[in-house]
């Protein structure tokens, strides 16, 4: 999309799982719980996805999404759900 003479363009890293209480602090979990439902872990799901912004002299990444970089330990505690493709 243009924005002004920027053109951003949202990308998807996949999915990963924090937990919801720390996410929602606050907000009790019978609230949004029923908006975000979350696991046995009483983890939610979150999309990563990190934004691409071009101008007429930068391209900026904001956030570097999930990366590959997680052990079999990390990727369980988080879930990573890596994009196909």
């Amino acid at each position: 999309m243009k924005i002004g003479t920027f053109e951003v363009n949202v990308l998807h890293d996949g999915y990963f799982r924090l937990d919801g209480g720390a996410m929602f602090g606050v907000v009790p979990k019978v609230i949004w719980d029923r908006l975000e439902p979350s696991d046995d872990r009483n983890r939610i799901r979150l999309a990563s996805n990190p934004t691409l912004v071009r101008t007429d002299e930068h391209i900026v990444l904001i956030d570097t999404g999930v990366g590959s970089k997680y052990d079999p330990k990390g990727i369980d505690i988080y879930e990573i759900e890596m994009p196909r493709g």
